[in-house]
């Protein structure tokens, strides 16, 4: 286990946004490989930083090991000293099968209505 692993690699990054009652409501998801060699996971207080707009109201937020059998553990994103960067303290182990460790946070922000 170490703080910084090489052959971590973002393969996914999805974005999906709705609007709702004057926000636009946020969720990305990031799929995340370890192709580390030999096989280490990366873990630290700032596993995984994510950087997010300076209004984002951030809600939930989870991720999933690698495998099958894994289900989406709700967890806390650290916010960080500079604006908008927020940090998971979660795991990244290495890929179990070809698939990664998973990341998702939705947030919301205000929408902007611009004069004409």
């Amino acid at each position: 286990m170490a703080a910084k692993v090489d052959g971590v690699t973002i393969s996914e990054h999805v974005t999906g946004i709705e609007t709702d009652n004057g926000q636009l409501r946020v969720v990305e998801r990031y799929d995340i490989h370890n192709a580390s060699s030999p096989a280490r996971t990366q873990w630290s207080k700032q596993s995984f930083e994510v950087i997010l707009p300076t209004d984002a109201v951030v809600g939930d937020a989870s991720a999933q090991r690698p495998g099958a059998s894994s289900l989406p553990t709700s967890v806390k994103l650290n916010p960080e000293a500079t604006n908008g960067r927020y940090a998971f303290d979660f795991p990244i182990q290495p890929d179990d099968g070809g698939k990664g460790t998973l990341f998702q946070v939705q947030y919301d922000v205000p929408v902007r209505q611009r004069e004409v």
